[in-house]
């Protein structure tokens, strides 16, 4: 049996481009003798919906393209069997399911509805959907198998056990299809292939092939990488990484041992030393690209970009340019993702701005190619003070005049936006200023999107590399990655005058925010316990902040909004 594994990128409540999409998917598998195309989960609604799912409209149309699938098949390509994920309903009692159609000869011979509903971090399906109680079993060309979906086989922590029962009432499957839209990590590659290999062993040794939406929905980045995994825990990636694709497998392939072959990736391998572009070579290779995590968020931040621009229908970018490493890295990614004629820097100096800050941003828009505007911010920001201090006396403290030069800027950015037709401000802070507060609401939050708000400062100087490498010389300027970083809201100010060194900083915010540990853990990691107070307070006291900051990008398993979702008035303090 030819099996055609569909990698698609759905849009949520996209009908027609989302039929389209999965009608040339099967023309295509159909032309190359495909038995079965298999879909990811939520195919023709797109995913996640949310509140959609309340629109009976939104469930109708849904229910009508899954029709319109059919007659398609019934007219065009009757000898292929389609399994696509769709938002099934109950017509007696209403409720929704999370399902899967089998379509064969223009009919839907069977469906399975999802049983294991998540209800973390971003998910919410039990807000939406009932939980499937059924383990149906369909067959093709004589092989039988099963179907699941998504948190179907994250079972660990369920009393339910789809395979396993599935497996019990169906004994003759053979093998197993998980349709998923799965979100990126940064490590959820592996978690998968550990989780996958469990399943195996649950079903004694009957393979799994594992479908994944790829694209972007809001802050959300599925990033593909869809597998098979065989009867001895081998797996091979079948699906490109964070792009559409359309694959196949042939069933005689997954009893085969795949010892020979490891695990395949499906992007490039990290280059011999002497291959290295000369930027590196002086210092030799830097750990952060001996490991694919760069480029996977590379990826995962450009898709980010892109699709959210092409589903809510912007197409250019303004980015305000300070010669900083965070609007530098933002600026790059979206250049990859929109091209560099659709992106806009503003330059916007005080007299408080370093000299090498205007030259530097000047610079990288030279590398990249994006048009630029300079406005000296002076005169406002006197008009401002002049303004203030004729109502209030002198101002009591200097953040006050700090916050005005970022509020300044907030303004410019979205006057140019505003006056742009289809365009949007990109935010440039980032994970570990946006859980300090070392940010201004109205200022450089500013806004529609947060590109890099769940990535750490460390990770940021990393990016900057990886993109250097992969434009082989300082793309990013060189004095932009070295020099220390800083506001530049007054004279001589310096980011680690109000904060420990990044390295320090992340270092424990990523024990506070992605391990969840307490004061009393952390600092049993030899931090300086009053830094470590600090800090926590900091993140405490700053969620009314992150709450009202535009929406961000997700490359964690724990990002500041849907990942961690904290009170504002909190009398809990550390």
């Amino acid at each position: 049996m030819k099996i055609a594994v569909a990698q698609i990128n759905t849009s949520v409540g996209n009908f027609q481009k989302n039929k389209e999409n999965i009608i040339a998917n099967i023309v295509e598998a159909h032309s190359n003798d495909a038995d079965l195309i298999v879909f990811p989960e939520c195919t023709t609604t797109g995913y996640p919906q949310k509140d959609l799912l309340y629109n009976s409209d939104f469930i109708d149309q849904n229910i009508k393209l899954v029709h319109e699938i059919c007659k398609f098949v019934e007219d065009e390509a009757r000898n292929i069997m389609v399994v696509i994920g769709f938002v099934n309903k109950n017509s007696l009692t209403g409720e929704l399911y999370n399902s899967a159609a089998v379509i064969e000869n223009g009919t839907i011979i069977g469906t399975y509805d999802k049983h294991l509903l998540p209800n973390y971090k971003f998910f919410d399906e039990r807000r939406y959907f009932t939980p499937g109680t059924r383990y149906p079993s369909f067959k093709k060309n004589g092989i039988e198998f099963g179907i699941t979906i998504c948190e179907d086989i994250w079972d660990d922590g369920y009393q339910d056990k789809p395979i396993t029962e599935l497996c019990n009432i169906n004994a003759g499957i053979k093998f197993f299809i998980n349709l998923s839209s799965s979100p990126f990590s940064s490590l959820k590659e592996a978690y998968r292939a550990t989780t996958l290999r469990r399943r195996v062993e649950d079903s004694e040794g009957r393979p799994i092939l594992y479908v994944n939406q790829v694209g972007a929905q809001d802050g959300l980045i599925f990033d593909g990488y869809s597998l098979f995994i065989n009867a001895d825990g081998y797996y091979v990636i079948i699906g490109d990484a964070f792009k559409e694709s359309l694959t196949y497998v042939n069933f005689n392939e997954f009893t085969k041992e795949f010892k020979s072959c490891g695990v395949y990736f499906s992007h490039p391998q990290f280059p011999k030393h002497d291959e290295l572009p000369k930027v590196f070579k002086a210092e030799g290779v830097p750990s952060y690209l001996k490991t694919n995590e760069m480029f996977k968020i590379y990826k995962a931040l450009v898709l980010g970009i892109r699709d959210y621009f092409e589903k809510t229908g912007f197409e250019k970018a303004y980015i305000g340019l300070s010669g900083g490493i965070d609007s530098a890295v933002v600026c790059a990614l979206a250049c990859s993702a929109l091209q560099p004629k659709n992106v806009v820097g503003l330059l916007m100096p005080s007299r408080y701005s370093s000299k090498h800050s205007v030259t530097d941003a000047l610079l990288l828009a030279k590398n990249l190619g994006v048009k630029t505007h300079t406005i000296k911010i002076d005169e406002m920001h006197q008009a401002y003070n002049k303004t203030l201090k004729g109502i209030n006396g002198e101002y009591k403290s200097d953040v006050t005049e700090q916050n005005l030069q970022a509020r300044i800027r907030g303004n410019l950015l979205m006057a140019f936006s505003n006056d742009d037709k289809r365009a949007m401000v990109l935010s440039t802070g980032n994970k570990s200023e946006m859980s300090v507060g070392y940010c201004t609401q109205y200022g450089d939050m500013c806004g529609g999107l947060a590109v890099i708000a769940d990535v750490y400062k460390t990770k940021v100087y990393s990016l900057a590399g990886y993109m250097n490498f992969l434009a082989g010389y300082f793309m990013i300027p060189k004095n932009t990655v070295e020099k220390p970083p800083s506001a530049e809201l007054k004279p001589g100010q310096k980011d680690t005058d109000s904060l420990p060194p990044y390295e320090v900083l992340d270092s424990i915010l990523m024990r506070y925010i992605e391990k969840q540990e307490s004061y009393d853990e952390i600092i049993k990691g030899n931090f300086d316990p009053a830094v470590v107070k600090k800090i926590l307070m900091m993140v405490d006291n700053n969620e009314f902040k992150r709450q009202q900051a535009p929406p961000g990008l997700i490359i964690s398993e724990r990002d500041l909004t849907t990942g961690r979702r904290m009170p504002i008035a909190n009398g809990f303090k550390v």
